[in-house]
């Protein structure tokens, strides 16, 4: 459909080590994630969430993701951006497009839709942290999943020969991404960037952009276009669990938040970042610690700048959201005594679902029904950037009067309430 005349530029994928930068993330100071690889003791209030990943699948992760990255892209020299139409008009408002790519002898699972989109709105959150500036979030809009339903077996489009062997791989990007444009989809055209799903795709990630795509060792300067292509470890990650072939090769950095963040690390390539410098407080680094990573803003590594200014991403005033993770609740206590007070443990866990972060001394979560249990409040003690999560840990006192009383607690920034309200009904009993 397009005349394909104009040949993209490569990323260039070094090698990185990782030891040697994991000894760098225990003394860097001053970080604004509080990124963190181990497990720490509850503080009493609560306390902010941390990479799922250990150390061995992390070295397992990078040992495995990067190299298979760089040879995914070996095709980018034969791939190439459509010359626009006669009066082809950039979109007024530009979107980042997923598509779910279904080979004609694969199946789409029910929750392959919903899990693409609500996972996008999950990264376009998470972007926005980072970027956060002068009270704006900065992120990229983003379109709900288109499917294309492509007329040849899986085998066509994993090596574009007639027959290829089932464990060869050969241009699947490439293939997958002419499958779409001969179907009418603008992808590379610019004003659109797409990150496409294949279904059978297994671990295949790779990511490109035009005209602008990064030279190793600095990011940016900034994109048109791009593209981005993940397969079914991405997507059994966030719809299904995690996909068996990945854990044997990874293990936990198959898990739904490291793969969500291998989704925002190629998305962040379209946007036109390389990998960071090696810089493991990158998620274009160390995109298993998702969403316990950031960017950038180093003047020799200035992710943020390169991503604030790209066409593809806007400011907006930052509201705040929250979503209920999981709660810890019981359901009947003993009432106190008078010499005897009971005293037990709640906890429930928040997701930063709006635009900008929770700071410690403007946001707590607040006794929204009935104040008997001797506490009100908690208070965040640490910065969440959206996407991340924080669990509150704390110590209720049963009241003396035996009844059911409600434990229904929300944040709050200052005084007003905001997201979604977590608790229950607790019954108070006699001993």
């Amino acid at each position: 459909m397009y005349d394909k005349g104009v040949s993209i530029k490569k990323l260039i994928l070094l090698p990185v080590s990782f030891f040697g930068l994991l000894l760098l993330v225990f003394f860097l100071s001053g970080n604004p994630f509080n990124i963190s690889t181990q497990a720490q003791s509850l503080p009493a209030q609560g306390e902010l969430g941390t990479s799922e990943v250990s150390e061995q699948d992390a070295q397992k992760a990078q040992d495995y993701f990067y190299p298979r990255e760089q040879k995914n892209m070996e095709s980018l020299s034969r791939i190439s951006v459509p010359t626009p139409p006669p009066g082809y008009k950039q979109p007024s408002i530009r979107k980042v497009h997923p598509i779910l790519f279904v080979a004609q002898d694969k199946t789409v699972l029910p929750e392959h839709q919903p899990a693409i989109n609500s996972t996008m709105q999950l990264i376009r959150r998470w972007y926005s942290g980072p970027l956060e500036q002068n009270n704006l979030g900065y992120t990229f809009e983003v379109a709900n999943v288109a499917v294309y339903n492509a007329p040849f077996p899986f085998s066509h489009y994993q090596c574009g020969r007639a027959w290829c062997a089932p464990d060869e791989w050969i241009d699947l990007d490439l293939n997958v991404v002419h499958a779409l444009q001969d179907a009418g989809y603008p992808v590379l055209l610019p004003g659109f960037i797409h990150e496409i799903f294949v279904i059978g795709g297994g671990g295949w990630a790779s990511a490109w952009c035009y005209p602008d795509c990064p030279v190793w060792p600095d990011p940016g300067p900034s994109s048109e276009t791009g593209v981005a292509v993940v397969g079914d470890w991405a997507l059994d990650a966030i719809s299904t669990g995690p996909n068996p072939d990945c854990v044997v090769q990874m293990g936990s950095a198959c898990n739904k938040y490291p793969q969500q963040g291998a989704i925002a690390h190629e998305l962040g390539h379209t946007f036109g970042l390389y990998h960071a410098n090696d810089d493991p407080r990158s998620l274009m680094r160390n995109w298993w610690d998702f969403p316990y990573v950031t960017l950038i803003g180093e003047p020799k590594n200035d992710e943020i700048r390169v991503v604030r200014s790209n066409q593809f991403i806007g400011s907006r005033v930052c509201t705040h959201d929250s979503q209920v993770i999981r709660s810890n609740m019981p359901s009947t206590v003993t009432k106190s005594l008078p010499d005897a007070p009971n005293k037990f443990f709640i906890s429930f866990t928040f997701n930063n679902y709006g635009w900008c972060r929770w700071t410690p001394t403007t946001f707590n979560t607040f006794l929204v029904k009935d104040n008997v249990w001797g506490k009100r409040r908690a208070n965040v003690l640490s910065n969440v950037y959206p996407a991340q999560e924080y669990r509150f840990r704390f110590q209720l006192t049963a009241p003396t009067t035996v009844g059911r009383y409600y434990s229904l607690w929300k944040m709050r920034k200052s005084t007003t309430f905001f997201g979604a309200q977590v608790g229950k009904q607790i019954r108070v009993t006699n001993p």
